[in-house]
């Protein structure tokens, strides 16, 4: 860990004592935090020198003594406000509070919508990664993950959250996935799910790329985000893991399997009736699911190009719109005409058969059908021209 601590006095009759680490949480309702840290980057530590004519230093320390008049969305109107703390986010100025006290009830809205741009107005300073809530109600309840590339640092991966804090069964939840910016398409997906009646959390990470990728997560209520417990390399030969919390016990653990979730099915079966009426997925090929009840094909997006005639598309089987049970990517190879059916087990169903049919240009009929569950939550259905 590193520490970086700046003490000043604002007038003779305060002292606000500031600390500034990069990997050491930071209490929620702390003075402070709801601009300053959020901001120092762009603001405090700077200070905005476009509007600060007296130059770097000196805006920095125009930055550090007015501050305390920036304790309000009103007063954080005023030119040195604008010019110390970062932009607006969603049209709500970020703003510092006064408050000496560390009672999470003093956090405020500009704090929950700062929250999802910066782990550390949530209580997490880990860098990069992204806050995903866990309750709507309880804003410091949150949950931090990150998935990344192990040997190549180059390709980024970012967050796209597809639903928020929905309300489902016994509690919340929140599922996404990251990508690269250069193709948008789903490398890992993600799923936290947050019981309400004992508050634990599962957050769920499923490989669907190329490459070894680590994935990290951690809560700031449980041992102070202890990222380290936590992190999690997953590959194409063991592409699950699931991070598990429990707050009122302050422990975290991992889950993963290692040696039975690469089932690669493939039959052909030309007497088997068409399955009909079921929407086509991609390039010519159906798929359905059937557990405690049918599951319907939801579209996450059409097929798009991959580069050098690949094509890829995503989507998921669910009894509900919005709740995935069966996490679903498309993947087809120009070199050798091959299509891939990748398919996630991600339910409280005990198990899913999941099934898939594919049409050849020739107009050969192909079907594949595997069971998945709890234990074996991943079925690749491969089709050949």
């Amino acid at each position: 860990m590193r520490f970086l601590t700046a003490t000043w006095s604002v007038v003779a009759s305060l002292v606000v004592v500031l600390t500034m680490f990069s990997f050491a949480p930071v209490a929620l309702g702390d003075p402070w935090a709801e601009g300053y840290l959020a901001g120092k980057t762009a603001g405090i530590d700077e200070g905005k020198s476009a509007g600060i004519s007296e130059g770097k230093s000196q805006g920095q320390k125009v930055c550090k003594q007015n501050l305390l008049s920036c304790t309000s969305p009103t007063a954080s109107s005023s030119d040195t406000c604008k010019e110390c703390l970062p932009d607006p986010t969603d049209g709500k100025p970020y703003f510092v509070t006064n408050a000496l006290t560390r009672d999470e009830t003093t956090i405020t809205d500009s704090v929950k919508t700062a929250c999802r741009n910066d782990p550390l107005s949530c209580g997490i300073s880990t860098k990069g990664g992204t806050i995903i809530k866990t309750n709507p109600s309880e804003p410091t309840s949150a949950a931090w993950i990150k998935a990344e590339f192990t040997n190549d640092k180059n390709r980024v991966l970012e967050w796209k959250e597809i639903v928020t804090e929905k309300s489902e069964g016994d509690g919340y939840m929140t599922w996404g996935y990251f990508y690269e910016s250069t193709d948008k398409n789903p490398d890992v997906f993600a799923k936290v799910y947050r019981f309400n009646s004992d508050e634990t959390v599962n957050i769920e990470f499923f490989h669907v790329s190329g490459g070894d990728i680590n994935v990290m997560s951690c809560m700031n209520k449980v041992d102070s985000c202890n990222v380290q417990k936590t992190h999690t390399v997953i590959t194409e030969t063991s592409r699950y893991v699931r991070h598990f919390y429990q707050p009122k016990n302050n422990s975290s653990s991992t889950e993963d399997f290692r040696t039975i979730n690469n089932d690669t099915e493939k039959l052909v079966d030309l007497t088997a009736p068409s399955m009909g009426n079921t929407p086509e997925a991609f390039e010519k090929v159906k798929i359905s699911g059937d557990g405690a009840q049918k599951l319907s094909w939801n579209k996450g997006n059409d097929s798009s190009d991959a580069g050098g005639g690949n094509k890829v598309a995503w989507g998921y089987l669910g009894s509900k719109v919005g709740d995935p049970e069966v996490f679903v990517k498309f993947w087809f190879n120009a070199s050798d005409k091959r299509i891939h059916v990748n398919l996630f087990f991600t339910s409280v169903t005990p198990k899913i058969t999941v099934s898939s049919e594919h049409t050849t240009t020739s107009g050969k009929l192909e079907k594949a059908s595997a069971e998945i569950s709890s234990t074996n939550r991943y079925s690749r259905h491969e089709y050949h021209e």
